[in-house]
């Protein structure tokens, strides 16, 4: 026992002093409580960028827009309305990057305003979370925006990933989770980046995309015999305790099993980034990552049980130290579990197949709905690109239960 102890403690006493006992002293008077944490991102200061001569639209879906990240901690409720700051802060940043920016209220083949647009910009939150009490630093807690071009008839023109991830350690009794400001400043650097990179260092990341703006053409898709595309909803009950660790009913996750089959002659690529679940009404929501999956099905403080906190005193501090160790495992496993089951990118040759799980989360205010479609795009060999749609019936969304 004392061996044990002696390992531990080590751990537990650095978590209190990231926590500070004022910190732990305010949380005891509070509870039940829902409480919103807005993050204040400095952007003075940013490197100058390379203004593209580009009109650009920019598209925020309901799902960036309303994308909240919640956590207890204790019998509280800690919300980040992540989603809404983004756009702030996007707002800022694009105008910076290109000649014309373009906002855009609905986004399907055609819509640009009354004028042509060279491109268009969906953001997605890929990954996203904050410390609390007793979280030490980690690189989970950051963020990471996944950003797809189109062209204005919504073709897709190519992806990537923009990282914020800082290395800001809070001062003694200060909000663990104050490092959210400078993780999207940090992420708004190296969005910059992409336009300022000099020459010497080889070439700007989005020269990749201009060329592929070029080179992308939209063609009609190969008969069902080329190429079969099935879905269906992981609706079964065991099923999603295996995949999630617990049924995704009520939480507003759809997880949609995904069969591919080629037998042309040529090769395809399969770009899960761009699938959508296109909704009756014509609404596409895009694809979540197993990041935000796993933030949706509730993200504990694992360390914030102050009142054991207290009351156990050393032996406390240890048993939560064993805790957080124990659940942070297990949250690595889940998400691992999830991510190799998702769909991923891949060429299939004369006789390929592929199979793999997509997820969707739609935004808050969503009603339910049990039919749908799912879009998926392919490419070729050479810039050409084509869509399949599939009907998804079954699917008996429900959307999560507001919070109180």
């Amino acid at each position: 026992m004392n061996m044990r102890l002696s390992t531990i403690l080590p751990g537990a006493r650095a978590a209190l002093r990231r926590a500070g006992l004022a910190g732990v002293a305010v949380l005891l008077l509070l509870s039940g409580c829902t409480r919103t944490l807005q993050p204040e991102p400095d952007l003075t200061g940013l490197p100058r960028a390379s203004r593209q001569p580009l009109r650009v639209g920019v598209y925020y879906s309901p799902e960036f827009r309303g994308y909240e990240h919640a956590r207890a901690f204790g019998s509280d409720t800690y919300v980040v309305p992540i989603g809404a700051a983004s756009v702030e802060m996007l707002d800022r940043l694009l105008p910076r990057v290109f000649e014309e920016v373009v906002p855009l209220a609905r986004f399907e083949p055609g819509v640009g305003g009354g004028r042509t647009l060279d491109a268009v910009i969906e953001p997605s939150i890929e990954a996203f979370a904050f410390r609390m009490g007793l979280d030490g630093d980690d690189p989970r807690f950051s963020i990471a925006y996944r950003f797809t071009a189109y062209d204005q008839d919504a073709t897709p023109l190519a992806t990537w990933l923009v990282l914020g991830d800082s290395d800001f350690e809070p001062a003694p009794f200060q909000p663990v989770y104050r490092h959210m400001g400078p993780d999207m400043r940090a992420a708004a650097e190296q969005l910059l980046a992409m336009f300022t990179r000099p020459a010497d260092h080889g070439e700007r990341p989005f020269a990749k995309i201009l060329a592929a703006m070029a080179r992308t053409r939209r063609v009609a898709p190969p008969g069902a015999d080329a190429l079969s595309l099935r879905a269906e909803a992981v609706t079964e009950e065991q099923a999603q305790k295996e995949l999630f660790g617990t049924p995704i009913q009520g939480t507003g996750i759809i997880a949609l099993r995904v069969r591919l089959a080629h037998r042309g002659l040529d090769n395809v690529v399969v770009q899960p980034w761009a699938a959508r679940l296109v909704l009756a009404e014509g609404r596409a929501i895009p694809p979540a990552s197993p990041s935000t999956v796993l933030a949706r099905l509730q993200d504990p403080s694992y360390a914030g049980d102050v009142a054991m906190l207290m009351a156990g005193g050393l032996v406390g501090m240890a048993v939560l130290a064993v805790q957080e160790s124990e659940r942070g495992e297990a949250r690595i496993s889940r998400q691992e579990v999830l991510r190799a089951g998702q769909l991923q990118p891949a060429r299939l040759g004369g006789e390929g197949a592929s199979e793999g799980l997509l997820y969707f989360i739609p935004a808050a205010g969503t009603e339910a709905f049990d039919e749908a479609r799912l879009r998926l795009w392919f490419a070729r060999d050479g810039g050409e690109a084509f869509a399949v749609e599939v009907p998804v019936t079954g699917i008996g969304y429900a959307p999560e239960p507001p919070r109180q």
